[in-house]
């Protein structure tokens, strides 16, 4: 690749990702406020709080690249090794609880199916959340103990020095916990498929209880379906790239540009598929924009007024 093309894919690369992040953090604050504004309504199950947990780390995902692409593009010199470091180790934290955060939304929608009470599934919760949180820490302790600061996760991985202990891990964590969320979704639809089949001609109350659940069912594996189109493609060809010889490992222009734009576009699927497949959520949001615009409306109402009293004064 020669410096001409180096400095396309940059400019391409730059003005695809930071428009991406910068929507995405957008929409995970304008959600994320209306959960805290109506919590009541929208944080009043084990299941709300994953979502809201998944929608967290989504925007410190989001904010964190916005700075660091910022930073790359326009002011170099901020990213120090220290900035570095503290950039990657986040970077690959947030990989962790993004799929943890599907993994435990694709358990919860099982566990409502199954009618377990939150006495019996806490244990689930707290071990998955242990294990991402021991995660963390090891990946923050290797990225401070390597000698050069590491690079941040993604296509830059392939080929620093972090790579052999990291990113082939990560990569392996990835496939495989997308890989559990998607068992967990397709055996819960199987077993609500099978039990409607059974009850479509004898109970009527159940088969709707049944049709109920196997469309919150499609919507819990909707908003998952971002973390599968953004991070398998890129885990996979990470993957991929660490069984290459070191001279093969360098990627085509067009592959770095699509796998880096699918790092990030799960920063805008999240909040839109929250939108879109839970209701209660998009109409809270809708009453906070109409809050807001109410306010609006009633400040600019009091200026015209104070404004007229002013000219008759005069």
């Amino acid at each position: 690749m020669d410096v001409e093309e180096t400095s396309l894919l940059f400019y391409v690369r730059t003005g695809l990702l930071i428009p991406t992040l910068l929507l995405g953090a957008l929409l995970c604050v304008a959600v994320l406020t209306a959960h805290g504004l109506f919590r009541r309504i929208l944080i009043a199950r084990t299941l709300d709080r994953v979502v809201v947990l998944l929608l967290a780390v989504v925007l410190v995902w989001a904010a964190s690249s916005l700075l660091y692409f910022s930073f790359n593009a326009f002011a170099p010199s901020l990213l120090t090794p220290a900035y570095s470091r503290v950039d990657a180790a986040l970077s690959y934290t947030c990989v962790v609880w993004l799929v943890t955060a599907n993994l435990l939304l694709a358990l919860s929608r099982m566990f409502i199916f199954k009618e377990l009470p939150d006495e019996s599934t806490t244990v689930y919760y707290r071990v998955i959340l242990f294990i991402s949180g021991v995660i963390s820490v090891t990946l923050f302790a290797v990225c401070f103990s390597l000698t050069d600061p590491p690079s941040r996760f993604g296509i830059a991985s392939i080929g620093t020095e972090i790579s052999p202990r990291v990113v082939i891990g990560l990569s392996l964590v990835i496939i495989c916990a997308i890989a559990v969320f998607i068992f967990i979704y397709l055996q819960t639809y199987m077993q609500i498929s099978r039990n409607l089949a059974k009850a479509w001609t004898s109970n009527l109350e159940l088969r709707i209880r049944l049709l109920l659940q196997k469309k919150a069912l499609k919507s819990c594996t909707a908003m998952s379906l971002g973390t599968v189109v953004s991070y398998l493609p890129l885990g996979l060809a990470l993957l991929i790239s660490q069984a290459l010889p070191n001279k093969l490992r360098s990627f085509p222009d067009w592959l770095i540009v699509v796998l880096s734009e699918l790092a990030v576009l799960d920063t805008v699927l999240t909040p839109i598929m929250v939108l879109v497949f839970v209701p209660k959520v998009r109409l809270c949001l809708l009453k906070l924009v109409r809050i807001i615009d109410h306010e609006i409306s009633t400040d600019e109402d009091t200026d015209h007024q104070e404004s007229m009293e002013l000219a008759v004064a005069d």
